[in-house]
């Protein structure tokens, strides 16, 4: 009795140890997220771009930040035209479709960005 008493002590705390380092993870990828967002907002996209890629780094299965960093990355290839960026911008807002096939925005994003690059049969599909 007091083996499986132990047993499921041990089982429980390490649960929640788990969860605890779970929630913290997503805390600290939400900071960088809501810092990316400040400093879009002020026009510096490549600081953003940077907290983005650490949420991403935290969190690599959020829509949101793929398609945030999406939307960051085309700004700077249609501001500078450099192909690395457009290439970012494409993969980001794939992955943001590809982890929320029902997020409408990603999937018009990513149709947006071919069309500038006049990969017209891209954007239709």
């Amino acid at each position: 009795m007091k083996v499986k008493k132990a047993v499921s002590i041990v089982i429980l705390s390490l649960t929640l140890g788990f969860l605890t380092y779970i929630s913290v993870q997503s805390f600290w990828a939400d900071i960088h997220y809501q810092r990316a967002q400040r400093l879009a907002q002020e026009i510096n996209w490549q600081e953003a771009a940077l907290e983005l890629e650490k949420a991403i780094s935290i969190s690599p299965g959020n829509a949101d930040y793929h398609r945030g960093i999406g939307q960051i990355y085309s700004d700077l290839s249609r501001i500078y035209g450099k192909e690395e960026w457009f290439n970012k911008t494409i993969t980001h807002f794939q992955k943001a479709y590809q982890l929320n096939p029902y997020d409408a925005w990603a999937h018009y994003y990513l149709a947006w960005a071919y069309s500038n690059k006049k990969m017209f049969e891209q954007a239709m599909a």
